[in-house]
């Protein structure tokens, strides 16, 4: 993607997740603190990214390695103009000292802020935003690259597709279906088996470390699809949700009050086994280890 490019689907990850739900509801039960605690530090190393990117530019345009556009010049002269050294900066900003020279320079001026955020994206800071990228456009349905089927419909077709498939067999007909879903995954089962219908009395569904709880925040659609699977009849044989509580990117199912306080078959039963030993330093291993843990692969 080219920079500019980048920096708009920056700023309207920024937009969404900051004036959705997600802020509004950070003291509900189901926004645990340590997921509150990586937005805020994602966030935090956003911002970072975006001065650093100032500095860079502001910096480049004082040395008069790139030049500024002949409006936007005009629009720094308005704020105050350079410092009057006769330098490239003057070139750039003209030869007025004013306060807006002032602030450029400083920032201009720390070169560390670009360390940092150098070292931040080495950490994995393009993966986060990679990741809050696809989720938004998961959740809005956005149209894929060919500008048709939406993100949504295109993962849950594909599960359809499989359970379909899978019902399809006659000889020998299946007694026990279990369908497995990792992280974001969840959400594509749940949606896809709440649309499926037919044969979903035979199936359990195992939801490992999903974020449905804190997407539904964000999307009214995830809960809803939650609920009709519960509670539409035929509904789902069973629901085992595992959850780590160490998991900054996994939350308990959601499904509404009403639901909850209901008996149903396909209600969640919450399972928060401990954390496969060696797993707790590493947020990608914390995240995975639903694989190699005994007690949720035995379960299943």
């Amino acid at each position: 993607e080219s920079s500019l490019r980048r920096f708009k689907r920056g700023t309207s990850l920024v937009i969404y997740w900051a004036l959705g739900g997600l802020w509004g509801a950070r003291k509900t039960p189901r926004f645990p603190p340590r997921t509150m605690l990586a937005i805020v530090i994602a966030a935090i190393f956003l911002v970072l990214w975006y001065l650093s990117v100032f500095a860079v530019v502001v910096t480049a345009l004082a040395a008069g390695e790139i030049q500024m556009p002949g409006q936007l010049e005009q629009l720094f002269a308005i704020f105050g103009g350079g410092a009057g050294d006769g330098t490239a900066t003057d070139a750039a900003f003209g030869s007025d000292s004013g306060p807006w020279q002032a602030v450029l320079c400083q920032v201009a001026s720390f070169p560390v802020i670009v360390l940092l955020l150098g070292l931040a994206g080495a950490g994995g800071l393009e993966k986060i935003s990679n990741a809050a990228s696809y989720t938004k456009a998961y959740l809005l349905d956005e149209p894929t690259d060919n500008g048709i089927v939406g993100v949504r419909a295109k993962a849950r077709q594909r599960v359809v597709d499989a359970l379909r498939e899978v019902f399809a067999q006659d000889d020998p007909a299946y007694d026990e279906v279990y369908v497995v879903c990792h992280s974001l995954g969840g959400a594509s089962a749940v949606d896809a088996l709440a649309q499926f219908g037919a044969g979903r009395e035979k199936v359990t569904l195992f939801t490992w470390g999903t974020a449905m709880g804190v997407l539904a925040l964000q999307s009214d659609w995830v809960e809803d699809e939650s609920d009709t699977l519960i509670t539409h009849t035929p509904s789902i044989a069973g629901w085992i949700d595992v959850v780590f509580r160490q998991d900054y990117m996994a939350s308990v199912v959601p499904i509404s009050p009403e639901v909850a306080a209901g008996q149903h078959p396909g209600k969640p039963v919450v399972i928060a086994p401990k954390l496969p030993y060696g797993s707790s330093w590493n947020i990608d291993r914390v995240h995975e280890g639903y694989y190699v843990d005994q007690q949720a692969v035995k379960m299943l």
